[in-house]
């Protein structure tokens, strides 16, 4: 993977940014964002790691989102505009911050390098966030993690895996989390989480079109080819 420099200078991380994959990760991020519908609205946070300059450039971004799709009820009309003010100053402020990398990268199970990487945290954080990526959390769709997880997946901790999803402190999209995890674990371990993440996803007997465009990006991301392979719940 290409990188600006071989090894990490003060105040990086020796991982390559999800976003450029040139420049090492640096900073985090939280960025709150309203999208308003008709009637109703959304009231969120994204949670970014990378370089500084990616992180100020997804900032941005979400702030133009914001501006794009972030009126339309009368509670994203008040909250939009103090949250792109918040935004753009945010933006501007964005230094290294390594230590905050490090505290987000271990939620996700992932260690300093040269460390041992924590698979099971990895297998939970990945599938919490997968759980959140539609902005909420359904309590059937944990009910069902935990049973397949102490089905498929030798050591599974349900209490464990709950504070996961709970806590709500790893990257919130999940290819940005899956882009992370494939530098740190074995082929064999990225298969595992990503088999987990297609039980989960197949058992209602049913995979909808979303769902399977999450998977096929979580998967290409991981760096897994794809295979044929009956998943039963």
């Amino acid at each position: 993977m290409a990188k600006d420099a071989g090894y990490a200078t003060q105040g990086e991380i020796d991982y390559p940014c999800p976003y450029c994959n040139r420049r090492n990760l640096q900073t985090r991020a939280n960025v709150p964002y309203v999208r308003g519908l008709v009637l109703a609205y959304v009231i969120g946070a994204k949670r970014l790691v990378g370089c500084v300059q990616c992180v100020r450039g997804e900032i941005y971004k979400q702030q133009g989102l914001s501006l794009l799709v972030g009126w339309f009820s009368p509670v994203a009309l008040v909250a939009n505009p103090l949250f792109i003010a918040y935004g753009l100053m945010r933006g501007l402020f964005v230094a290294p911050n390594p230590t905050g990398v490090r505290r987000l990268l271990s939620e996700a199970g992932i260690p300093d390098p040269g460390d041992a990487v924590d698979v099971m945290k990895a297998c939970y954080a990945l599938a919490a966030t997968m759980i959140r990526a539609d902005g909420k959390v359904d309590p059937a769709e944990i009910e069902t993690a935990v049973r397949l997880g102490g089905q498929l997946i030798p050591g599974f901790d349900p209490a464990e895996f709950e504070n996961v999803v709970k806590a709500n402190r790893v990257p919130d999209d999940p290819y940005i989390l899956a882009g992370l995890l494939r530098n740190v674990l074995s082929d064999e371990a990225r298969q595992r989480v990503y088999d987990y993440l297609v039980a989960i996803a197949n058992a209602d007997g049913e995979v909808a079109a979303e769902e399977q465009r999450l998977l096929d990006g979580v998967r290409v991301t991981l760096a897994l080819r794809r295979r044929v392979e009956a998943l039963a719940a």
